[in-house]
C-alpha cells in the first residue's frame, strides 16, 4: 500500500506502473527507516539504479551521437548522471515531495538536497526496472533524465574548451571521492612559458592525471578532463 503523501501526479510522471512496494522502498531514505524502526532503505536500490542509469545513458549517447568522439561523450554522460542533474530531474517528477524522510531531514529540508534527491532518482530507476525490465526503464530514462539531450549537446559544443573542472567536480561527488589537488608547474622562457598541472586524490594515491598547456587555466582544464575520461573508465571496469 503506498503512503498518502505519494501525489497523483507523481505516479503520472512515472508513465508506467512500479511494484508499489519497490516503489515505497526507492521513496526510503535511511533517517526515515531509522526513525521508524524499518529494516529496508533505498540504498540497495539505489546501488543498482546506479548501474542501470549509466548503461542506458551511455547506451543511448553511443547510439544517437555516432559522430562524437570519447571526450565528447564522455563529458555528456557525466552532465547527465552528475547530482544536480538527477535532483533536478527529481524535481520535476514530483518525487522530492513523496520522498520518506526523518524528522531531523525533513527539518533541514532534505527533499531539497541533491545529494537524497539523485539517489532517491537512483533508487527509482531500479524500482522501474525490476518491475518491467529494461524495455520500459529505458523509455523512462529517455523521458526523464535524457530530455533535453540535444540541448546539452549544443551547450557542450559552445563551450568546446569546456569546464571540465566543473564536471569533474559533480563526478566526484556523485561517487564520493576526495577533493582533487592541482599541482602547477611551469617551464620554458617568458615568450614560451608551458604550464604543467597534476591532479590527484589523497584518497587515491595511485592515480595521476596530467595537463600541458600555455596557460594555467588551459592545463588545469585539461588534467581536469584526462581526469574524467579516466575515472570512466574505471568505472566501467569495476
Amino acid at each position: 500500500m503506498l503512503p498518502n503523501n505519494v501525489k497523483s501526479e507523481f505516479l503520472s510522471a512515472l508513465g508506467c506502473v512500479v511494484d508499489p512496494d519497490l516503489l515505497v522502498r526507492a521513496l526510503t531514505h535511511r533517517s526515515y527507516s531509522y526513525e521508524n524502526n524499518l529494516q529496508q532503505t533505498n540504498e540497495r536500490l539505489e546501488f543498482l539504479g546506479d548501474a542501470v542509469l549509466g548503461f542506458i545513458v551511455g547506451n543511448e549517447l553511443y547510439s544517437v551521437y555516432s559522430d562524437l568522439q570519447e571526450g565528447m561523450l564522455t563529458q555528456l554522460r557525466a552532465y547527465f548522471v552528475c547530482e544536480s542533474h538527477l535532483a533536478d530531474v527529481t524535481r520535476k517528477i514530483g518525487m522530492n515531495k513523496v520522498v520518506l524522510l526523518g524528522l531531523g531531514e525533513v527539518r533541514s529540508h532534505g527533499n531539497e538536497k541533491n545529494s537524497i534527491l539523485s539517489d532517491a532518482f537512483e533508487a527509482l530507476v531500479a524500482a522501474v526496472y525490476l518491475s518491467n525490465g529494461m524495455e520500459v526503464v529505458s523509455d523512462f530514462v529517455k523521458r526523464t533524465v535524457l530530455e533535453d539531450i540535444d540541448k546539452a549537446k549544443a551547450l557542450l559544443e559552445q563551450n568546446k574548451a569546456g569546464d571540465y573542472k566543473a564536471v569533474l567536480r559533480d563526478l566526484i561527488v556523485q561517487k564520493g571521492y576526495d577533493e582533487p589537488v592541482y599541482e602547477y608547474a611551469e617551464a620554458g622562457p617568458d615568450h614560451a612559458k608551458m604550464y604543467t598541472v597534476t591532479l590527484t586524490f589523497p584518497n587515491m594515491p595511485d592515480f595521476q592525471a596530467v595537463g600541458t598547456e600555455t596557460t594555467r587555466r588551459k592545463a588545469a582544464s585539461l588534467a581536469a578532463k584526462n581526469a574524467v575520461e579516466k575515472l570512466n573508465k574505471q568505472l566501467t571496469t569495476e
